[in-house]
């Protein structure tokens, strides 16, 4: 017997879930690690459309139009129109070396930033953070733990 009731799928549209700046980022850096530019256009179409279009092209000194055909499917944006429009939706380019995942750099600024922490530190809090990690650290280290 065919079956000819078809299950039903809501569209998704990722604009949605684009509420702020740390997503949008996320969204837009994840379009990027994809290395294909119709990719990045179209990330940053659906980020203009979770912004709003109009208000985006204000922000970025652009005519709505302008933005809209430089968003467009195909389109080549000019470097300066892609910059203008990171800025007004509160992002920028971010570089690290090849091979290095965004999550080891994530990483690496957690310890940069308990490092900066720790320099502003008192001299005796620092002495006694270094105790509390050496105690955890040799207790880790230990044989049938």
């Amino acid at each position: 017997m065919a079956r000819t009731d078809l299950l039903e799928i809501a569209p998704f549209d990722p604009a949605q879930y684009l509420q702020d700046e740390a997503s949008i980022a996320e969204f837009l850096s994840a379009s990027v690690e994809m290395n294909d530019p119709a990719v990045l256009l179209n990330a940053l179409s659906t980020v203009a459309r979770a912004r709003s279009m109009t208000q985006l092209a204000a922000a970025a000194g652009l005519g709505r139009e302008s933005l809209y055909k430089a968003l467009a499917p195909g389109a080549q944006p000019r470097y300066d129109t892609v910059m203008r429009v990171l800025h007004a939706l509160g992002v920028e380019i971010a570089l690290r070396p090849v091979g290095t995942s965004a999550a080891s750099q994530a990483a690496a600024n957690k310890r940069r930033a308990a490092a900066a922490a720790m320099a502003s530190r008192p001299a005796g809090a620092k002495r006694a953070a270094n105790a509390n990690r050496a105690v955890a650290s040799t207790r880790s280290s230990r044989p049938g733990k």
